[in-house]
């Protein structure tokens, strides 16, 4: 009985359960990473956002969004994907070599 329980409890697990059990201590240590690297983009184009900086937080926005996206994926899907994204991988590797 009890174990039947565990299992319908994972069936019908919220978004924001799973929001929580993201590590958001490294999620926050990315963010002040890509902010100090905004801040020497910003400084090394002479006080400009354009051309680096708007550039790196536009795609590192995107990064964690995408982050936080793949997160929130059951880890039975990726370990199951898991063979066929790395075949893709290896084929993308050949295909550079061309």
């Amino acid at each position: 009985m009890a174990l039947s329980g565990i299992r319908q409890e994972r069936a019908g697990f919220p978004v924001l359960q799973r929001l929580r059990q993201i590590n958001w201590i490294f999620a926050v240590l990315l963010v002040a990473l890509a902010v100090i690297g905004a801040i020497e983009l910003y400084s090394v184009a002479g006080g400009s956002m354009e051309p680096w900086a708007r550039a790196h937080l536009w795609r590192f926005s995107f990064a964690l969004v995408l982050f936080v996206v793949v997160a929130l994926v059951d880890i039975r899907f990726w370990m199951a994907a898991s063979l066929p994204i790395y075949g893709l991988a290896l084929g993308a590797l050949v295909v550079v070599q061309l």
